[in-house]
């Protein structure tokens, strides 16, 4: 047992450790600068439609914000942005491998990027309500706000930037549209960060960046051929149509680009949480390998 705790407090220093390097790492900087800016692009005139109505906006923008193919794009490129030096070694970092060695440190970094995914997502949330203040307020349900601009066309008449979807306030409650959205959107980062970590340590830095680009363009094409057939598949005599959304992860950010309840040619929640769970299980698998047969050289920052 003493044994299991050591290991596990040295997977937690490991990827602490690229955490707390955040404070001097000047591209943490550039990311929320960024982020900030294009959130307050984007609720300018969400805010210019509370301050005529006098209403303060619920703090569930999220899923509205991720439910746009063009939009999640930007929000992802951030976590291209975040995880483009993996496998984040430094002389730091070596060091901490030479001491734990190269399966606990391996782990280490995968822990950090599930950590710095979360709160990337986080600070996307977080952003939205500060940057509407003070025209917040804090309701169990949608608020008037978001229930206008999702039902009336309040929001192209003040030229809002984004859709509200009716949809989303019929099939979730405020918490479990936030629940579903969050949980799914920093399983997606996770994926992409593991994915820049496989590819970039078995084939060089670039590489993971490239495959992370192609994916974060993958939700255009299944937007663009909406719900086009590619195959029809027999599950007991029931034909389900397989559409491009089934192999397009990052489109699962969209609440709208998942089915709940068999009335949408598209993937299930289950189908898409235990998906995205099982190829982060086996990235995983696969970072802790290509750590262990390959020699891992110290990089320069990006």
């Amino acid at each position: 047992m003493d044994k299991f705790w050591k290991k596990a407090a040295g997977i937690l220093s490991c990827g602490w450790l690229n955490i707390r390097k955040w404070p001097g790492n000047p591209r943490i900087y550039v990311i929320v600068l960024l982020l900030a800016s294009f959130l307050l692009s984007l609720l300018v005139y969400v805010r210019r439609f509370c301050a005529d109505a006098d209403i303060g906006v619920t703090p569930w923008l999220f899923p509205f914000l991720m439910d746009n193919p063009y939009l999640v794009f930007i929000f992802m490129l951030g976590i291209l942005l975040l995880f483009c030096d993996a496998p984040f070694v430094d002389s730091h970092q070596s060091s901490m491998m030479i001491r734990m060695g190269k399966t606990t440190w391996a782990l280490g970094q995968i822990f950090y990027i599930m950590v710095a995914s979360a709160l990337y997502f986080a600070t996307i949330f977080v952003l939205s309500n500060l940057l509407m203040l003070p025209h917040v307020g804090f309701s169990s349900g949608w608020g008037q706000i978001i229930g206008t601009l999702a039902q009336t066309n309040a929001g192209g008449a003040y030229g809002v930037p984004f859709f509200f979807s009716y949809r989303i306030m019929m099939d979730y409650s405020p918490f479990s549209a936030m629940a579903w959205c969050f949980c799914l959107s920093w399983l997606i980062g996770v994926f992409l960060g593991l994915v820049h970590f496989v590819i970039n340590q078995s084939l060089g830095r670039g590489f993971g960046t490239a495959l992370a680009l192609f994916l974060i363009f993958l939700p255009f094409f299944a937007f663009d051929m909406g719900s086009g057939k590619l195959f029809a598949l027999d599950v007991g005599g029931f034909y389900k149509n397989i559409t491009i959304d089934y192999f397009s992860p990052v489109s699962w950010a969209s609440l709208n680009a998942i089915d709940v309840a068999n009335y949408k040619p598209l993937p299930p929640r289950s189908y898409a949480l235990s998906a995205l769970v099982g190829i982060n299980v086996v990235l995983s698998g696969l970072a802790v390998l290509v750590v262990r047969k390959k020699s891992v050289d110290i990089m320069p920052p990006v």
